[in-house]
C-alpha cells in the first residue's frame, strides 16, 4: 500500500486521482482552500448543470454547483472569472418550494443561506408560463450580481455553471490541525496532500498501517521540497492521534 502510494506520487500519476473532467476555463483556488471552474454549456438547465458538476471530478472527487456563503468568497469568484464571462452561468442556489419568490431559497449542498448578492429587484419570481413555470435558480447577473431564472430554461444556461469543490486549506487528519497548507502535488489532478493521507485511510486496514503510510507519504512530500521537517514532524503526530480507521 504505502510503496504504491509513494510511487505514484513521484510519478504524479496518482491512484486516486483523476484529472479534472469536462472542464472547459482554468481551476482556480481561493483562500478557503477550495477548488472552482467556470464551465461553458450552451443552452445547459439548472438541473442538467447539477448533475454535470457532480460528474466533474477533481482527484475522484465529485464538485457541486458553486456556493457563495460570504461576501469574501463572492469577491474572489468574481474576480477570478470576471462578470462578463459568468454572466447567466447557473450557481447553486434553488428554491426547493416556489412560494413568493423571495423566500424559500437554499444552497443545494444545504449550507445557510444566509449570505445573499441579488441584483437590484430580485429575486422577483417571474413567470414563464406553464412549460418552464416561475423562476426558482439563479443564475450570476450584471456586476457579479445574481437574478432568479426558472430552472428549466436553456435560456438562462446559455452561459453554463460554476463548479465547486470542497477542500480545507491547511491539512487536518481526524479533527488534528496540522497547520499545514494543504498544497496541490499534482497539477493535472489537481490532488493535494490531504487526498493522498486520505487514500491512506482508505487502504490501510488497521491503524499502524496507516501511520506506516502517512510516514513514508510525508518522507516523499518533504524529499522532493513540498514540506518541512517541522511540517512533516506536524502531520505524521497528527496520523498518529487519529483514530484511523
Amino acid at each position: 500500500m504505502k510503496n504504491r502510494i509513494l510511487t505514484h506520487f513521484i510519478q504524479f500519476s496518482l491512484l486516486m486521482g483523476l484529472p479534472v473532467a469536462g472542464a472547459q476555463a482554468q481551476t482556480v483556488r481561493g483562500l478557503n482552500g477550495h477548488f472552482y471552474t467556470l464551465v461553458s454549456a450552451p443552452g445547459i438547465t439548472f438541473e442538467s448543470a447539477v448533475g454535470a458538476a457532480e460528474a466533474t471530478l477533481r482527484c475522484g472527487q465529485p464538485g457541486h454547483l458553486v456556493t457563495l456563503t460570504s461576501q469574501e468568497e463572492s469577491d474572489f469568484v468574481v474576480g477570478s472569472f470576471g462578470v462578463a464571462p459568468l454572466a447567466t452561468k447557473w450557481l447553486g442556489a434553488y428554491q426547493p418550494v416556489s412560494s413568493d419568490g423571495v423566500t424559500g431559497w437554499a444552497w443545494i449542498t444545504g449550507e445557510p443561506f444566509s449570505f445573499t448578492q441579488w441584483n437590484a429587484g430580485e429575486p422577483n419570481n417571474g413567470y414563464y408560463g406553464p412549460f418552464y413555470g416561475y423562476e426558482d435558480a439563479a443564475v450570476f447577473w450584471t456586476a457579479g450580481n445574481w437574478n432568479d431564472a426558472p430552472s428549466g430554461w436553456d435560456y438562462y444556461g446559455g452561459g453554463g455553471y460554476v463548479i465547486e469543490w470542497d477542500v480545507d486549506a491547511a491539512v487536518i487528519i481526524g479533527g488534528c490541525a496540522t497547520g499545514v497548507t494543504n498544497a496541490v502535488v499534482d497539477e493535472d489532478t489537481l490532488c493535494t496532500i490531504s487526498d493522498l493521507i486520505a487514500e491512506c485511510a482508505a487502504e490501510a486496514t488497521n491503524h499502524g498501517e496507516f501511520v506506516s503510510c502517512v510516514a513514508h507519504l510525508t518522507n516523499a512530500l518533504k524529499e522532493a521540497g513540498l514540506i518541512s521537517g517541522e511540517e512533516k514532524g506536524a502531520i505524521q503526530s497528527c496520523a498518529a492521534q487519529a483514530e484511523i480507521p
